[in-house]
């Protein structure tokens, strides 16, 4: 009976889900859309050819990927396809956690085990759910780039790719949600456990270049594992094998470990707290610090890798585009300017703008959160008024956006002017190209505030806007839609640093927003119920 239940709850899973699953077209649509932009870009085998052996021979864009295993069409979508493993894993193991930790850490696990629900029904019914949502994505994989003319095998074999990965770290976020007490500490030891995985499959990867015998590292990470399955060239199906006998050997591991726990409890209790608050914590803004500093310290660090990353590869943007024309052109498109290194920092720039502006409404969204799980409440009980406590928690958004962003024009800065020799020079202008993205970013940011004040079931309009910027700056601006539909988003209006000259009217127009939709929002706070 430890299984009794599971049907049920699997229903409510899905049903909990079904507005969060549409992540399964996102992803699945990126490996076709990835083959028809080399197909453009690069219409001969030639030049595919020159392309894979430029990047194959960079180092920085071998640890960003992978190895690069060919030159043709379905070589090239699967390599530029293997961060989104990373991607998957962690949307896997954040379900897992999403519906067992965090059940138990809110009650509703209990509430529901009074009933006629096994033991390990809760388990069994996140793994399920998690696992058919990376059967539903291998399955669109392999239509969609069959559909594009891809060959069916390593169309498969990418697709089944990507569903081991998932179905890997969906196991290992139900063993943390059995070693942890609280879903935070659940949700960092399997994200340190992906990142550790990313970590050994760089440095295996790294070495195999120089044919040093530590590659065999690779193999201890499931990402590195996976990646040998080498879709469209080896389409090694024992390998896929193993990885799904890894992923059930890791699920048993939680269910032994379910059994050995009281519920609410983890395997790895927490040590007691101080008996009274340090006087660093007796005021709004360091509570606020103190809730939201994992999310920030983990985007700073993550950013700032990125951002060597994307500073070591400025300088060769050239020579890994070739000699195809339609890639120039593109890159200029996106960047809005002639100059090839310019218009590349100017478009990488803009692409982390993106990605901080989700770390910014994530950070917004954490005042929504507190409310709901009613913490607010008695904090409000004191002397700590709703514009302080408000307050606290958005200075830490604006603050900490500006903070992820300044760190990553700095990392970027630093490595391209080493590269060129000109660091004070080129470091700086590549910082102003990331500085001038805040207001746009702080509009994003600002919009999803005003939602959780005036209307909190509302608050995912945030990332609706910020998916329509993406679609219009990645895709929009590429095919050259109407200018009317690209002024929709905050980051058209953005200078195209470096080489422009900053436009003042622009960022002073999305200031002037930001704090009309703070104003909105604090309104909105001041005058609704706690929680709404």
């Amino acid at each position: 009976m430890k299984l009794a239940g599971t049907r049920h709850l699997l229903r409510l899973t899905f049903r909990r889900d079904r507005k969060l699953l549409p992540w399964i077209l996102c992803l699945g649509i990126s490996p076709v859309v990835y083959a028809a932009s080399f197909n453009a870009l690069y219409k001969t085998a030639a030049e595919r050819a020159s392309f894979a052996h430029e990047s194959a021979s960079n180092g920085t864009l071998v640890a960003l990927y992978g190895p690069l295993n060919g030159s043709t069409l379905g070589d090239l979508a699967t390599w530029r396809s293997y961060f989104l493993l990373v991607v998957i894993g962690l949307v896997s193991l954040l379900m897992v956690i999403r519906h067992t930790r965090v059940e138990e850490e809110q009650g509703r696990a209990e509430l529901l085990g009074a009933g006629v629900v096994g033991r390990q029904a809760n388990v069994m019914a996140a793994l399920i759910e998690t696992y058919v949502a990376n059967i539903m994505l291998c399955v669109f994989v392999a239509i969609t780039l069959v559909a594009r003319g891809l060959p069916f095998a390593g169309s498969l074999a990418l697709g089944t790719e990507f569903m081991v990965v998932g179905w890997t770290f969906a196991s290992i976020g139900a063993v943390t949600a059995q070693l942890a007490t609280f879903a935070s500490r659940a949700r960092g030891l399997a994200i340190t456990a992906l990142a550790a995985a990313y970590v050994l499959r760089i440095i295996g990867d790294l070495r195999a270049r120089s044919h040093d015998s530590f590659s065999w590292v690779s193999w201890l990470s499931p990402i590195g594992l996976a990646q040998r399955i080498r879709p469209y060239s080896e389409n090694a199906w024992w390998i896929a094998i193993l990885c799904v006998v890894i992923a059930f050997l890791v699920a048993a591991v939680a269910f032994t470990l379910s059994e050995r726990r009281d519920l609410g409890a983890g395997i790895l209790q927490p040590r007691p707290g101080p008996p009274s608050a340090a006087s660093t914590l007796r005021n709004p803004l360091a509570l606020a610090w103190r809730l939201q500093r994992g999310l920030l310290l983990s985007w700073v660090g993550g950013m700032a890798l990125i951002g060597i990353v994307l500073g070591s590869v400025a300088n060769s943007a050239g020579s890994l585009l070739g000699d195809s024309k339609d890639a120039h052109d593109l890159v200029t498109r996106l960047g809005g300017q002639t100059h090839l290194v310019d218009a590349y920092l100017a478009t990488t720039m803009g692409i982390v703008a993106l990605a901080v502006s989700a770390c910014a409404m994530q950070s917004a969204m954490v005042i929504r959160n507190e409310e709901t799980r009613s913490r607010a409440e008695p904090l409000l009980a004191t002397a700590v008024s709703r514009s302080r406590w408000v307050g606290s928690h958005l200075l830490m958004t604006l603050g900490g956006s500006t903070l992820i962003v300044i760190t990553t024009g700095i990392t970027t800065g630093l490595t391209y002017g080493s590269n060129t020799g000109n660091l004070t020079h080129d470091s700086m202008r590549v910082l102003a190209a990331a500085v001038v993205q805040l207001p746009a970013i702080w509009a994003l940011a600002s919009l999803t505030f005003a939602a959780i004040g005036v209307a909190p079931r509302f608050t995912s309009i945030g990332w609706v806007a910020l998916g329509l910027c993406l679609l219009t700056t990645m895709v929009g601006t590429a095919m050259q839609w109407n200018h009317w539909v690209l002024d929709a988003s905050p980051f058209s209006h953005i200078t195209k640093l470096p080489g422009n000259e900053v436009k003042a009217t622009p960022l002073v127009i999305l200031m002037v927003m930001t704090g009309v939709l703070t104003a909105i929002g604090f309104g909105g706070i001041r005058h609704r119920s706690i929680p709404s």
